[in-house]
């Protein structure tokens, strides 16, 4: 039953940290920590291909993979406001939809800046 805790811990670790460092950079001013978010994303993307990897390590790749791909992923952000609109005048009805919406296009973006950065993960 608990055969997979192990990776609940990491994620977790990753969860924590991304969310702690964005929130720190964030006290600098709003900008620098929507950037370092944004850097952090595909924390969780690297951790589940490489389950082994430390937190701190995930966090490293995603910077060096994200770089020059922060603004990409801001707009494609952006491109979603519609939607969450919807799921806000819906009472969250719409986030049936919406969310698995939004983390296919996540995943999608995951994939396709992985190619160039194959000798960052590797």
């Amino acid at each position: 039953m608990f055969q997979h805790f192990d990776k609940f811990w990491a994620a977790f670790k990753v969860s924590f940290f991304t969310g702690l460092f964005t929130f720190l950079w964030s006290l600098l001013l709003i900008i620098p920590g929507i950037i370092k978010g944004l850097g952090y994303s595909m924390a969780m993307y690297i951790l589940a291909e490489n389950p082994d990897m430390p937190a701190l390590e995930a966090l490293k790749k995603s910077q060096e993979m994200m770089d020059g791909h922060k603004m990409e992923l801001f707009v494609l952000y952006l491109s979603f406001i519609g939607w969450f609109l919807l799921t806000a005048v819906t009472c969250g009805i719409a986030s049936l939809y919406v969310t698995p919406f939004v983390n296919a296009t996540m995943v999608n973006f995951y994939l396709n800046i992985k190619p160039s950065a194959v000798e960052v993960i590797d």
